[in-house]
């Protein structure tokens, strides 16, 4: 039921908003125009939510985000719109935007070289522990000077620069200091948190609507630098809060003691022991450093995320067990999710110090949460249907064939994701005794694509996790 058009209504409302900037209508948001400020996206995105500049004199991190609050008035037809969907869903040929392509992808979109406005997050680090000593939200007008993906940085982060244009130039000699910045606060918050090594996997597809090719996609050192930096927005802006049904957090519940109980017998089958532990946090550490040893990480990361709980939002804080941070929120992606516009209202309101317009935004806040909690899910769902009917499809035209393939649950009935050049395919099996993470053969013998099931047979074992 994803919906890529949008009513005459909402397009109308959209086609009506400003096309472009005149900085003197906005005399009273701070002019950042001046500063270098760049974006750093996929290759193909379209939207720029996000824009980051780094004072290195100073420390100070200025994260300046699409404004979306300011175009989007609360209950607007592009608002209705917009909360009706929650998110913007991403498939692999095509997504389906949470607003208008006419915002979204024009005026409230970060582009290079032209005036936009933000809703900016200006953070000052401590040279020494570069923990945020001050922490401000403010309206603003910011003019980037660079579009860079994701493989640009990458490059200029493994190999340098060499060419000579001087707005890029400009831009390194802060973001270079800063990625090394980023990478100390990284090593400091997975002292607290978790790092999972889970593998987000890509579908390539033709003009048939077929598959063709799938990349595993993981988190690069350019992806990292901006993660650390939207991290920082986010928790500052949650801090803003009290957290007792005031605002809109990012929560994550630490494990139930059953779901732990579980992941620790399944891990004894494959010799990952852990005795003794603190608690859930230190438990995780302790069996990831097992699993290091017997080079099964990213196998068992998958196991311990199944047995993690969902992140959801609530407007009362219990932090996030993931991240380890007492107060997390999302800031930093109003384009594509409504719970950032939300947020951005609720700290506008606050600076005005608007009680009327606070309490207004908290009357239905809860059921709020709960909706877009729910909204979430269901977007991620629509992308992994998505998903799996095209592994499905791809492996309907296989029967017969034979492939390589590991074991990913055992029991009476267990599953094995394929080793061939095609990732994420996974086939049931009958059990014939078989062990988590067995390497085996297996022939595809029948497959359902409406209900996404591939059924395989054992041809026979290859090596046991007991070998390695």
């Amino acid at each position: 039921n994803r919906n890529d058009k949008f009513e005459q209504n909402v397009i109308d409302e959209a086609l009506q908003i400003e096309q472009s900037i005149d900085a003197t209508s906005y005399t009273s948001r701070v002019d950042l125009r001046e500063l270098d400020f760049c974006t750093i996206d996929p290759v193909t995105a379209k939207d720029f939510d996000d824009a980051i500049y780094f004072d290195t004199t100073n420390y100070i991190l200025y994260v300046a985000i699409a404004d979306v609050s300011h175009y989007v008035e609360y209950f607007s037809e592009i608002d209705k719109e917009a909360k009706h969907r929650g998110f913007t869903t991403y498939f692999p040929h095509k997504s389906f935007p949470m607003l208008p392509r006419e915002l979204s992808e024009n005026i409230c979109s970060l582009k290079p070289n032209v005036d936009r406005l933000a809703f900016v997050s200006k953070i000052t680090l401590d040279k020494q522990t570069l923990q945020p000593i001050k922490e401000e939200f403010f309206e603003a007008i910011i003019h980037s000077k660079h579009r860079f993906n994701y493989d640009a940085v990458d490059g200029i982060i493994a190999n340098g620069y060499d060419k000579d244009n001087p707005t890029i130039q400009n831009i390194l000699s802060w973001l270079m200091p800063l990625y090394e910045i980023t990478q100390k606060l990284r090593k400091q918050r997975l002292s607290l948190g978790f790092d999972f090594r889970s593998e987000e996997i890509k579908l390539s597809i033709d003009d048939n609507h077929e598959l063709t090719s799938t990349q595993v996609e993981t988190g690069t050192p350019s992806h990292s630098l901006i993660e650390e930096c939207m991290l920082l927005a986010n928790k500052a802006a949650a801090k803003r809060f009290e957290g007792d049904g005031d605002g809109i957090f990012r929560i994550h519940e630490p494990p139930q003691l059953a779901k732990i109980e579980e992941l620790l017998s399944n891990l004894a089958i494959v010799g990952v022991f852990v005795e003794e532990y603190e608690d859930s946090l230190e438990l995780i550490k302790l069996i990831q450093q097992e699993a290091k040893k017997l080079n099964i990480e990213s196998e068992v990361d998958e196991m311990i995320i199944k047995s993690l709980r969902q992140a959801s939002y609530s407007s009362h804080n219990v932090g996030h067990f993931g991240l380890g941070f007492s107060h997390y929120s999302h800031f930093t992606s109003p384009i594509r999710r409504y719970s950032d516009l939300i947020l951005h209202r609720l700290i506008k309101a606050q600076l005005k110090d608007d009680k009327e317009q606070i309490e207004y935004l908290l009357r239905n806040i809860e059921p709020l949460c709960v909706m877009v909690s729910e909204l979430e899910r269901v977007s991620t769902k629509a992308e992994w249907d998505f998903r799996d009917r095209k592994l499905t499809r791809w492996a309907s035209k296989q029967k017969g064939a034979f492939f390589e393939a590991k074991v990913i649950e055992a029991g009476e009935s267990a599953k094995a994701e394929l080793l061939g050049d095609i990732k994420g395919v996974v086939v049931n099996l009958k059990g014939d005794n078989l062990m988590l993470f067995d390497k085996i053969r297996v022939m595809i013998t029948e497959v359902n694509i409406p209900q996404c099931i591939i059924m395989a047979e054992l041809v026979n074992k290859i090596e046991s996790i007991a070998e390695r």
